[in-house]
């Protein structure tokens, strides 16, 4: 599964899939605030990019997901974080996120729309690459999930975890 993912470049605003798809469960959120903590990792491939436009030393400055429908949990310590990866697809395992560049670190509670995380500095994409975007939070309660747009792909695209860790963070690995 693949979710539904947009950002902005200095120049273009490209669109990874069509978004048709309405989330109903927590693996197909990146919000899912039924738990304290979550944790989840997206690909998108470098031909993927390509195919939009975007060529290499492209500025990536923002990620955003469209939700369907918004929970009023705040996400204490939301983090994106972003980094090159010759992975072709995503498995059980989440990747190592030691070379990954932290992009954005807020407090954040979704709306209905685009929720649109404009980053603190700018990812300089190589052109080659493919991009993982890892976002996680860390909260000490639970709600309920934002539902939000998203789009299957034909390779697997995304790792996703969550708990109820009181004494530690979703975004730690």
């Amino acid at each position: 599964t693949t979710y539904y993912v947009a950002y902005d470049s200095t120049s273009v605003t490209p669109q990874v899939g069509t978004g048709t798809l309405v989330s109903t469960s927590t693996y197909i959120t990146p919000y899912k605030t039924f738990y304290m903590d979550g944790r989840a990792q997206y690909l998108v491939l470098a031909s993927e990019l390509q195919a939009l436009g975007i060529a290499g030393g492209g500025q990536i400055n923002s990620l955003s997901f469209e939700v369907a429908s918004p929970s009023a949990q705040l996400m204490t310590d939301f983090t994106i974080k972003v980094g090159g990866t010759s992975v072709s697809s995503m498995t059980a395992a989440f990747q190592p996120n030691t070379t990954m560049t932290t992009v954005y670190n807020a407090a954040y509670t979704t709306v209905s729309g685009w929720n649109v995380h404009t980053f603190t500095s700018p990812y300089i994409w190589n052109g080659s690459d493919n991009l993982i975007f890892e976002i996680c939070y860390d909260n000490t309660a639970w709600t309920t999930n934002s539902s939000v747009y998203y789009t299957t792909t034909p390779f697997p695209s995304a790792t996703d975890g969550y708990a109820d860790l009181s004494a530690s963070s979703g975004c730690t690995p």
